[in-house]
């Protein structure tokens, strides 16, 4: 997506007024927490998956993740990743 787009189009994908990447965490760290700790305490698993969640999807979003992937790694950069100029969300 280009960024000279209009500001809601930029915006990140968001349900209910959270994030679509941290709720999809916060469903796979809850799914974890059972396997481990039981159907009682899965919901305690939710809140770090969330928060990570979160975390990823502003990086991704802001363009802080292609930044860092085109300084670490820029023949990685060069031949798969978009321009800078254009912004990715996966």
């Amino acid at each position: 997506m280009q960024t000279r787009m209009w500001k809601p189009l930029r915006a990140e994908a968001k349900i209910f007024g959270k994030s679509k990447l941290g709720i999809v965490c916060a469903v796979i760290g809850c799914l974890i927490a059972m396997i481990f700790l039981g159907m009682l305490l899965c919901v305690g698993g939710a809140l770090p998956g969330y928060l990570m969640g979160d975390f990823l999807s502003k990086t991704l979003h802001d363009g802080k993740a292609q930044r860092w992937l085109g300084w670490y790694f820029p023949k990685f950069a060069k031949t798969l990743m978009p321009s800078s100029s254009i912004k990715s969300f996966f």
